[in-house]
This record gives structure tokens, C-alpha cells and sequence, in this order.
């Protein structure tokens, strides 16, 4: 929006003229809002602004054009901070938390050891490509009428799984079982395609690097295509003192035994520093995520 003042301002007096002009000839105009919408104007002025008479009666020599514009702010700001105040703040996650929690209309059951879990597979097929696929793909008339079952994933991280699902948000656990839970989400959301889900989990697990995890995180990282995560295990056992403490437990035999090529890379990376290191010998054992707390 802006108000414009147009003037014509002569340079000097002409000679044989019967009357001096004036110093100055103006009009304002009003307030005026621009807009290339067809509700807004796209030029401001006047279409009568001095008559033909009168311009070349007092000005047949020069003379200059000045157009001064103010631009006002407040006006437009103000209505929109006060239709942003009336807004209320997204609630879709907490309705469809709301959804899970009710079981209403809940069309697929799902089992986990003893836990039943019920769901809504339009939802699942939604937010995740490997529901689509088992829900509503080849797959679906095997899962039609019968309780699907869910091996190899802790109950009690399904139903985190299926709460991320529903509202986008990382669950609210004690902060005993936040790296447990953010391990086993972390795989639970690369066996189902949850990108976001998963790109939180590796969060979480970088902020909790420390010498009692870093060796559980760097295997997940490796088995899970998580590059980013595996860079900052990597920077942090470059230390020599981070080294040196997690070389005192059972998961660096693991690591040796059961990921030889990645205990490789660890060691090319912290090529600088020396350490006598065995041998790695092949072994059925691996390195476990966190339990949870009793």
C-alpha cells in the first residue's frame, strides 16, 4: 500500500510571459493497495491533474515532474497478526492419536507375542509402502481375514511404531529407554519404509553417542544404510581416549568377530593412532541393541 504526491515545479520565469507561474503545482493522492489480484490496483494517480491552459501557459520553457510516494507497512501487517492470533495450532496428528487410542473403526489386528494391536489399514498403506504392499497389493488376500503376525520386534516398540504412524511424533518414553527405543525404531522403520521415523531415530541415537553405545550404534548404521550416523561413530572413536575405552568391552570383541570388514574401516579411520589390536576371528556372535529397562 502507498500514497503518492505528484508535482510539476517550474525552473524559471519565461520572458513575455503576462503572469509569473508558481513555484509549485501538487496533488495527493489517497491511500492505495497494490496487487496484481483483480481486486487490487495496479497504478495510482490523476486523470485530471492540471489543465491544458494553464501547463502551457506557465510553462512553455521546462519544468520538472516529482512524484513522492510513501509506502505504509502497518496497515496489511496488523489485519494479518490478528487473523494469525485466531488460528488454532494443527491438531490432525493428535486426532489420529486419538483414533489408534479409540480402535474406532479399526479394520486389521495385528499380533505380537501375547499383545494384540489394532489398527486402520488405510492409514498404515498411507504412511508406509510396505503396509501398502501386504494391505492392499498381492499380499492382500493373505492378510484379509486373519490376524497378521508380527515376529522378530518388541511389542512395546510395534505400538511405538504404530504411534509415530498416527501422529508423526517420536514416542514419549523415560529417558532410561530413549536409546533402546530409538536403536530398535531405527530398524523397525527400515524394515517398513519409514524414512521419517527413521531419519528421527538416528537423531536421537547421535545425541547419545557416548563409549557404552557407540559400537551398538556403528553396527546399526552399517546394517541400516545410515551413512550420516556411522560418520559421527566414526569421529567419535578418532579420539584417542574414546578408542581406548570402548577397547575394554565385550562389544569391541563382537565387532572384531562379527564385522570384520566394518572393524577394518574402523581401523583405517584411526590409522593414527597405536593401538595393538588381535586378530579378528570369524564368530556367529553380534553386537545387541540397548535392552530396555526393567
Amino acid at each position: 500500500m502507498g500514497r503518492g504526491d505528484s508535482r510539476v515545479m517550474t525552473q524559471g520565469p519565461s520572458e513575455g510571459r503576462e503572469s509569473a507561474p508558481p513555484s509549485q503545482y501538487w496533488k495527493k493522492s489517497p491511500v492505495t493497495t497494490f496487487s496484481l489480484l483483480a481486486e487490487g490496483a495496479r497504478c495510482s494517480g490523476h486523470k485530471k491533474f492540471i489543465q491544458t491552459k494553464d501547463f502551457q501557459r506557465w510553462w512553455k520553457d521546462s519544468f520538472w515532474i516529482r512524484c513522492d510516494v510513501t509506502v505504509v507497512k502497518d496497515i496489511r501487517v496488523e489485519t494479518t497478526a490478528a487473523q494469525a492470533q485466531d488460528l488454532p495450532p494443527p491438531d490432525l496428528g493428535r486426532n489420529l492419536g486419538e483414533l489408534l487410542e479409540s480402535q474406532f473403526g479399526a479394520d486389521v489386528e495385528f499380533m505380537d507375542g501375547d499383545e494384540v494391536f489394532m489398527a486402520h489399514r488405510i492409514v498404515l498403506a498411507a504412511r508406509s509402502s510396505v503396509f501398502k504392499a501386504e494391505l492392499y497389493g498381492q499380499m492382500k488376500e493373505k492378510y484379509r481375514m486373519t490376524c497378521i503376525q508380527i515376529d522378530d520386534m518388541d511389542p512395546r516398540v510395534f505400538k511405538a511404531m504404530l504411534h509415530f504412524i498416527y501422529t508423526d511424533s517420536f514416542p514419549d518414553v523415560h529417558k532410561d529407554d530413549k536409546i533402546a527405543m530409538a536403536q530398535h525404531l531405527l530398524v523397525a522403520a527400515d524394515r517398513y519404509n519409514l524414512e521419517r521415523l527413521k531419519f528421527i531415530s538416528v537423531n536421537v541415537l547421535r545425541s547419545f553417542i557416548d563409549p557404552t553405545t557407540v559400537l551398538a550404534t556403528l553396527a546399526l548404521a552399517e546394517q541400516h544404510g545410515c551413512s550420516r550416523l556411522k560418520e559421527e561413530c566414526f569421529k567419535f572413536l578418532k579420539s584417542r581416549q574414546n578408542l581406548t575405552a570402548v577397547m575394554e568391552s565385550d562389544d569391541f570383541e563382537h565387532l572384531m568377530r562379527s564385522s570384520p570388514s566394518l572393524f577394518k574401516e574402523l581401523l583405517a579411520k584411526c590409522s593414527s593412532h597405536s593401538l595393538h589390536i588381535h586378530d579378528p576371528v570369524q564368530s556367529s556372535q553380534t553386537i545387541k541393541s540397548a535392552p530396555f529397562a526393567s
